[in-house]
Order: C-alpha cells, then structure tokens, then sequence
C-alpha cells in the first residue's frame, strides 16, 4: 500500500474563506490501466473508489477507501468491483418514436418526418451500477414517401400511452393550408388524431419544453416524457394573422393535445426570442433577448423553433434549429428578458437594455480592467433560480473558429448574469477561462453548476474548464480496449456573495495537476455543506481528492 500525502489547507480568496483538505494517492498499475468504474460515499460516511480495466482477457478491480477526512483506510484488487447493492424494477414500455431527415447530403437537410415503434426493456444490473437496456425499434414510416406525410417540428413521447405528440406541418403544398401548423398524436397502432388549434397554426413557433406535472414527485423515467410532463408552445403571429405581432401565445396541453391553458403575452418587441426555461415548481422562468432588426413579424428575424432530432444533423436537432442558433448569435441584441410565469398568468417580463449592461460588470478583486461590453453569441450552460427567488445564468459567448479547414463552434468567455426576485438584473459576473486557451480545448463547452451556501448567504459558482485528454474515456472504454480523444474538466469555484452581489477570485480546488472524472467530478455529502471533489493527473499515476465545505 502506498502512503497517501494528506494536505490540510485554508484558502484565502477576496473576503471568503474555504476550508479544504486535500489526499493525493498514487494509484496501483491495475487503476493506471483502467479508469473509474465507481464512487460513493457510503452511509458510515467514508469514500468508497473503484478503477476497473481489463488484464490478460479478464477484468480486474481495485478499491481504495478513506475515512471522511480523506485518510486511506484500505486499498484491495479483485475480481469484483466493490459497490453497494441496490435493489431497482425492471421497466417496460414501448412508444412511438419520431425524427425528421436522415444521412444523405439531400436528407440530412429534410424535415420530412419519420416514425418508428420503441419497446424498451430496462433491468437493473447492479455490477454494472445502472439499467441494461433491450431497445428494440421497428420503422413505420419513413420521410416524404411513408405512410404519415408530414414535415415534423416539435415531438414529445409518452411512456404510458405510447403515443407521440407532435407539431407538425403538411408535407402536400397542393394543400391551401400545407404551411400551417397542426397539433396531431400518432397512437401506438399508427392511428393519427388532429388536435384543433385555429389561428395558431398561422403562427410562428418562438419556443417549446416540456414542464412537470407534479414537481414535488420524483422522476421515475430517465428521459423527460409525457406521461410525467405537460408540453409548453409559445407561438408568435405571422403576417397572415390579424393579431398585434407582439401578442405572442403560450399553449400547454397534456399529452393528448387537449389544451390546458392557453393565454396572451405582451413581449416588449416583435422580435423578441426566448433561449432557455427553467421550472421551479408550479413556476416557470424564461430567459431571452430581443433583435434590433426591424422585421415586421418574428419570423423575418428569427427561423421557427423546432427540437425534433435528426440523428444525422451534427451539433443540432436539425437544420431548422442551426439556422435558429445562427439567426440568434448573429442579431444585434437589444435588450435582455427575463420572465416569469405561474400557473397561467404573467407574474413579471423585464427587460434590461444591451447599452446598460457595461454598467453592471462585477469582476474578481485581482481582474483591474472591466472588460468591454458585448452580448452575443451567448450559449446557456446554467439557469438557476435560489432559495431567495434571485436567479443566475451563466454560460459562454461563442464564436466560429477554423479547425483543418473545417468551422467549429468554440466557447470562451464566461459570464453569469445576476437578477433579483423581480427579475432585474444586479450584476453580469465576468470571469476569463484559466485554462481553456488552446484550439482543441475550446470546441468542448463548459459544464457550470450553482451550489447554495449552507447558510444561504452566498452561491458558489462552479466551471469545469475543458482540456482535450488522449486516454479511457469512461470504464468501458479500458475494458474494450478504446483509447480516445476526449474532454477532461478542471474544476474552478467561484463564490458570489447575494447580499453585496460582488463575486471572489476563483479557486481551483484541485490545484492545476488534476482533472476531476466526467463521470463523477463531485460528490455532495447528505445533509452536510460538504462535498468531495475527484480527479485524475493528466498522465494517470495518481488520484487527487479534495475535501470542499460550502459553507
């Protein structure tokens, strides 16, 4: 056994102080030829670690366990990787399952819409720590020569019923209304039943999401479905309806297409958009933004919203939703929004104008200049909303970059933006990323998440910065033998004080030498502030954890 080197360090950083301990153990040739298999903390609250891989055609196992302040208590190789048992159901369902387009260099730009038949059988296999899954489809209909001719927008399966709800258009434009939208279900027996939804289908589609029924009960399917979540349209008037073209119509239905609440609300300007929702029990929050351009009606500034897969379109849904994400980053911004909604009714839509938002940059205390203002391009990466109502978002401005002579999208600097429970906005936090400077790095998008204090003072801000790594991606990936390129994360915490709205210099938790596992690069302790950061040295020889208090 290799003795652990146990760090005990006090952070300084601005007016905040974190308390952390820090182990790094060097790890055994059986987890350097592996990669993580499995992490948790167990209920006497120690830390339990496995790394597996495979050794002469059979797979091999090492454990290490520490106490609660990170000692190693135990490091074991076996056949078997030492996890706690769980005891989960098997899940059976089928579904109708819906695409649009396919591979071709003609269909891969289609929205033609495609229809197959899912059963799904899932078993817990609890040496692996997850479901195995039997997915079995069998094709239906298939682009403009299949059975349902239509072009798909929007589609939402139910695990339940089996059936799919979906925006559609018609795919007939010998039809006078083959340009409109309707609202149809296709059953498990391919029945297709027209949901009405008049004037709507002349408008354009701004957004849509699904939104949980019953908030305070837990998911039971892994994926977001209608059997569990209502279906969320908003609409903007085209020029061949007689509404204001700021009268924008936010539809819920259930499942079955019936409507359950359907009302008006003013935006600010005709082109103004929304990019993200986030739901916090019965209410809903909207961030977006509004164009400078002087269309007349929504669609002359931006393609109508659709979130139905083509698994042939790179980066995007389809192609309808990359000229969406291009007309959004190329527009000259006006103003941000922030709404919010319960129930059926508008609670508040404010709007902060692009011009003010220089006035508002808040920066670490070791940042002297306040870089210059610019809002575009902007990618959501984290739309939180706080136990004092006060919201965060926070994510990256993106911009097209040339890689062997191919365009890629690439992700630098990260802001969040700050608005108080009326939804005004208190400060945009600016941060320049520490590490993710070279090429390759910067084609990954960040993950941030937001951690309450423990004493609901402050919110702690977390990227993980991506660094391009040759290497096992995951545990599957050492068994089979892959090596790949693939993205590792250096964390990077950040700590926002709520009352003052002024943020601390960042601290990386793990020092420079390590990046944490994708898989799990934290873990929170139950009922406690605590949490134990994990990662990995570039070149694999050893573990580094990190024991962080967000008080």
């Amino acid at each position: 056994m290799r003795k652990p080197i146990l760090i005990i360090i006090i952070l300084l950083t601005g007016t905040c102080v974190s308390y952390a301990q820090q182990t790094r153990q060097a790890l055994s040739k059986t987890a350097q030829n592996g990669a993580l298999y499995d992490a948790q903390i167990t209920d006497d609250g120690s830390l339990s670690i496995d790394y597996g891989c495979m050794m002469k055609k059979e797979q091999a196992f090492v454990n290490y366990k520490f106490d609660s302040k990170l000692k190693l208590i135990k490091e074991e190789e076996s056949t078997e990787p030492k996890i706690k048992e769980i005891d989960k159901p098997m899940l059976k369902y089928e579904y109708i399952y819906t695409t649009v387009g396919g591979c071709s260099s003609f269909d891969v730009l289609s929205m033609d819409l495609n229809v197959s038949k899912i059963s799904v059988t899932k078993t817990w296999n609890n040496k692996k720590q997850y479901y195995d899954t039997d997915f079995k489809e069998l094709k239906i209909s298939s682009g403009k020569d299949g059975k349902f001719k239509y072009k798909g927008y929007v589609g939402y399966y139910d695990a339940v019923s089996g059936s799919n709800l979906l925006l559609v258009k018609e795919n007939d434009k010998s039809k006078e209304d083959a340009a409109q939208y309707k609202l149809i279900t296709i059953s498990l027996n391919s029945e297709v039943t027209e949901i009405p939804i008049g004037e709507l289908g002349k408008y354009t589609l701004v957004f849509s999401s699904l939104i949980k029924k019953n908030p305070e009960v837990a998911d039971v399917y892994d994926e977001k479905n209608l059997a569990e979540y209502n279906a969320l349209f908003l609409f903007a008037p085209f020029k061949t309806c007689s509404a204001d073209p700021k009268d924008f119509i936010m539809l819920i239905t259930d499942g079955a297409g019936k409507e359950i609440s359907k009302s008006t609300i003013k935006m600010p300007l005709t082109a103004s958009t929304i990019i993200e929702m986030q739901q916090v029990g019965n209410e809903l929050y909207f961030f977006g933004l509004t164009s400078a351009g002087t269309g007349s009606h929504y669609r002359y500034e931006f393609m109508d919203f659709s979130n139905i897969p083509n698994p042939c379109y790179p980066d995007f849904y389809n192609y309808r939703d990359n000229q969406r994400e291009m007309d959004v980053a190329k527009c000259e911004v006006s103003n941000l929004i922030l709404m919010k909604i319960k129930g059926d009714k508008l609670e508040y839509l404010t709007t902060t104008p692009a011009s003010a938002l220089q006035s508002k940059k808040v920066v670490p205390p070791s940042v002297k200049k306040v870089p210059k203002s610019e809002f575009s391009r902007f990618s959501i990466q984290a739309f939180d909303v706080l136990d004092n109502g006060d919201m965060v978002v926070a994510g990256q401005r993106k911009v097209i970059i040339n890689m062997g002579g191919t365009s890629k999208w690439a992700y630098e600097e990260v802001t969040c933006f700050h608005f108080d429970k009326n939804g005004n906005l208190r400060a945009e936090y600016c941060i320049e990323p520490q590490l993710a400077t070279a090429k390759q790095d910067k084609i990954f998008p960040m993950t941030q998440v937001f951690i309450v204090s423990g004493d609901k003072s402050s919110v702690y801000w977390i990227m993980y910065e991506p660094e391009g790594i040759s290497g096992y991606a995951n545990f599957w990936a050492a068994y089979n033998g892959r090596k790949t390129i693939y993205a590792a994360y250096q964390p990077e915490v950040t700590k926002i004080n709520l009352e003052t709205a002024k943020i601390g210099d960042p601290e990386l938790p793990l020092g420079k030498e390590f990046l944490v596992y994708a898989k799990c690069p934290l873990i929170m302790k139950a009922n406690s502030s605590e949490g134990i950061f994990m990662g990995q040295d570039r070149k694999g020889d050893f573990l580094g954890l990190t024991l962080f208090d967000f008080r």
